[in-house]
C-alpha cells in the first residue's frame, strides 16, 4: 500500500485488522504521511499482533511490518522453545522525550523484544534521562541504539548510570563524535560490565560526576575512555578510582593528551594493587 494517500483514520483501522490477516507476511505503508501518532501505533502492532515480528519506520517516509510465519519453527501448536526475537527500528523520526516516555509505556508490554533503534531523533538530554529510567521495565532487551539524538555530557552521564540502575545492562558505549554510535547492550546473566566513552570531551565537573558513577559499577570489567582530552589533573581522580575497581581488566586510555609523568603516577598506584590490569596509551610522544 506505498505511495498512496492513507488516512490516519485508515492506517489505524488497517493496523487493527493484523490480528486477522493469519498469513500475511510484510505490509508495506511507504509514503504515506506517517505522523508520531501513528509512528507509535505501528510500534504497539508488537503487542496486539502476536507475530509481527519486525517494525521499521524512518523519515524518509518508509514505513513497514514483516511478520513471522505461523508454519515456522513454533508449527501449529506452538512447540515450546525460543520465540522469535523482535525488532523495532524508529530512525529519523523526529521522536522527543514526550514521544520516547509513550512509547516506553508501549515496550513495556511487548514479549520478546531484542532490539530497539531510536537513533538520529531528538531525545535530547532528558528523554535519554526518560530512557535510563524505563530501562528496568523492559526485560528481554538485548541492544538499545541511542546515536545522533543531540545529547550533551548530561546525556552522556544519564546513559552511564544505567549500568548501575538497571541490572541487565552489561555495555554502554557513547560518542558525541558526528558519526559516533551511542548503545546499550543487555544480557540476562550480567558478571563483567564494560563502559565506553569516546570523543565526548567531559570537563572537570562532569568527569567528576562520571568517576563517581562508574565507581559503583562493582563488575565493571572494561573502561575506555579515548579520545577525551583529559589531561595530567583528570588522570589523578582516575588514578583513585581505579583502585576501587575490583574486577577492571582493560583500561584504555588512548588519545587524552596524557603526559609521562601522568603515566608513571598512574603505574605508581598501580604498583599496589593485586590484580591484573591492561592499560592502552597513544600520545604523540611515544614512539617506537
Amino acid at each position: 500500500l506505498s505511495n498512496n494517500a492513507l488516512s490516519n483514520e485508515a492506517i489505524a483501522e488497517l493496523l487493527h485488522h493484523l490480528p486477522d490477516l493469519q498469513d500475511l507476511e510484510t505490509l508495506n505503508i511507504t509514503d504515506n504521511s506517517i505522523p508520531s501518532d501513528i509512528v507509535l501505533l505501528l510500534a504497539e502492532s508488537l503487542n496486539f499482533c502476536e507475530n509481527a515480528q519486525e517494525v521499521e519506520v524512518r523519515s524518509s517516509g518508509r514505513a513497514s511490518i514483516r511478520f513471522a510465519k505461523k508454519g515456522g519453527r513454533l508449527g501449529n501448536r506452538k512447540k515450546a522453545g525460543r520465540p522469535c526475537s523482535r525488532i523495532l527500528s524508529l530512525r529519523e523520526c523526529h521522536l522527543h522525550k514526550t514521544s520516547v516516555e509513550q512509547l516506553f509505556k508501549i515496550l513495556e508490554r511487548c514479549k520478546n523484544l531484542a532490539e530497539v533503534d531510536l537513533s538520529c531523533n531528538f531525545l535530547e538530554d532528558e528523554g535519554l534521562r526518560s530512557v535510563r529510567d524505563f530501562l528496568p521495565k523492559l526485560h528481554v532487551l538485548k541492544l538499545l541504539d541511542v546515536s545522533n539524538n543531540r545529547i550533551s555530557p548530561t546525556g552522556v552521564l544519564y546513559l552511564v548510570e544505567s549500568l548501575n540502575t538497571c541490572r541487565n545492562v552489561v555495555e554502554v558505549e557513547v560518542s558525541l563524535a558526528l558519526n559516533g554510535r551511542s548503545f546499550i547492550k543487555f544480557a540476562t546473566r550480567c558478571e563483567k560490565k564494560v563502559c565506553s566513552v569516546k570523543e565526548c570531551n567531559l570537563r572537570e565537573k562532569d568527569l567528576l560526576r562520571f568517576f563517581s558513577i562508574v565507581e559503583q559499577c562493582t563488575h565493571l570489567s572494561e573502561l575506555k575512555l579515548t579520545s577525551n582530552a583529559m589531561g595530567d589533573e583528570d588522570m589523578r581522580n582516575l588514578v583513585e578510582v581505579v583502585g576501587k575497581l575490583r574486577h577492571l581488566e582493560e583500561l584504555d586510555l588512548q588519545k587524552n593528551g596524557i603526559s609521562l609523568s601522568a603515566v608513571e603516577n598512574l603505574f605508581v598506584a598501580l604498583n599496589y594493587s593485586p590484580k591484573t590490569l591492561t592499560v592502552r596509551f597513544e600520545e604523540q610522544w611515544i614512539h617506537g
